[in-house]
Formats: C-alpha cells, sequence, structure tokens
C-alpha cells in the first residue's frame, strides 16, 4: 500500500489558505482537466470526480471520491478510487504565526498484483503532490490566481 505524504509552508493566513485551496481546486490542481461536485461547495457529503491528466502506466489517474470529514480552517478528508485503486486522503491546514503548513497525505490501497507498480504509483503520486502543493503555494505568495473556470 502505498502511502503519500507531502507538504509546503505558506506565507498567508490560514483562512486565505484554505479558502483558496477549498475554493479553486482547479486552480492549483492543473492536472484537472474536468471536474464534477454533487454541490457547489465542498463539504462533508458531498461527491467529487475529477478527471485529470495524470497516468501510472497507460492508467488515468482519475479521482472519484466522497467527503468524509470537512472541518473550515483544519481539514478536508476524502475516501473514494484513485484511477482502479482504492485510496483515503487528507488535506490539513496548521496556522504556524503568520505562516500556514499544508499537509496532504494519501494512502492508496493496490492488490497484490498490481501491487508490484507500487514504487511507482509512489513516485508519480508524491511528485504529482507536491507539485500541486507548490501551485498552490506561488499563487498565494505572488498575489496571481487562475480564475476559476
Amino acid at each position: 500500500m502505498p502511502k503519500i505524504s507531502a507538504q509546503v509552508t505558506i506565507q498567508a493566513s490560514i483562512s486565505d489558505v484554505f479558502r483558496h485551496a477549498v475554493n479553486d481546486l482547479k486552480a492549483w490542481q492543473t492536472d484537472i482537466e474536468g471536474m464534477d461536485m454533487t454541490d457547489d461547495r465542498i463539504r462533508q457529503g458531498i461527491s467529487i470526480t475529477q478527471r485529470r491528466n495524470t497516468y501510472l502506466m497507460g492508467w488515468r489517474l482519475d479521482l472519484n471520491a466522497d467527503i468524509t470529514d470537512y472541518k473550515p480552517n483544519k481539514l478536508v478528508e476524502y475516501k473514494g478510487v484513485l484511477g482502479r485503486f482504492s485510496v483515503v486522503g487528507s488535506i490539513e491546514f496548521t496556522p504556524q504565526g503568520g505562516t500556514t503548513l499544508v499537509s496532504e497525505s494519501i494512502n492508496i490501497r493496490m492488490p497484490f498484483l498490481t501491487g508490484l507498480y507500487a514504487p511507482f504509483m509512489r513516485r508519480v503520486m508524491t511528485a504529482r503532490t507536491q507539485k500541486m502543493l507548490n501551485t498552490l503555494k506561488n499563487q498565494l505568495e505572488s498575489g496571481v490566481r487562475p480564475t476559476p473556470q
């Protein structure tokens, strides 16, 4: 079971970071080609489908997940399917003075035979997760935020 974790410290208040991270998913998760949600805002109980242009050995790593926990300015947890694999993940927001630490962790369950690809999955998803968190940081610290589509 690959476990992925990444984090970034952003020079912005926790409320600004959380608001941008939750309201503008497509702006900072640049591999999202399309997204559907069962409500117009993220909250506990909704479902999200993200069509992504991230791949592992020809498998498209789209995310279909339910938000299982939501605490404003603190936490978003989800559970669902990443590509063809079960996934549980969370994004945590921790204030640190005038900065905010954003930590994302993802646990991917891969059956035995496909588990042979676990090191490749770990590498692809760690790189993707860190890249997206860095994009979030760059957008908030530069003040340049793409218009949500």
